[in-house]
C-alpha cells in the first residue's frame, strides 16, 4: 500500500518549561498553540527547527508518523511537540 503524499496538518503544542542546563529540565505547563501545516506528508527536520525559531543544526527530532517532539540540541531543553491531526 502507497503511502499518501502531500501536505499534513499538526497541531504544534508549546511548553512552558523549568530547570536549566546544570539541574535538567521539567515541562511544568503544556499550550495548545494551533494548527500548522507542513508543504510534506511528514515535515523536515528545516521546517520543524523554523517553528522553534532555530536552525536545524540546533534541534534534536525525534518521534514517529504521528507524534514529534523536538529539543533544543546544546542542552536537552524540551521546546515543543507536534500531533497529527
Amino acid at each position: 500500500m502507497k503511502r499518501p503524499k502531500g501536505p499534513s496538518t499538526w497541531m504544534l503544542y508549546t511548553y512552558d518549561v523549568w530547570g536549566n542546563r546544570r539541574d535538567g529540565y521539567e515541562v511544568n505547563d503544556t499550550y495548545t498553540s494551533g494548527q500548522v501545516s507542513s508543504p510534506l506528508l511528514q515535515p523536515s527536520d528545516s521546517w520543524l527547527a523554523g517553528l522553534c525559531g532555530l536552525r536545524n543544526n540546533q534541534v534534536d527530532i525525534d518521534g514517529d508518523d504521528n507524534y514529534i517532539t523536538v529539543n533544543r540540541r546544546s542542552d536537552g531543553k524540551p521546546l515543543c511537540h507536534l500531533e497529527r491531526v
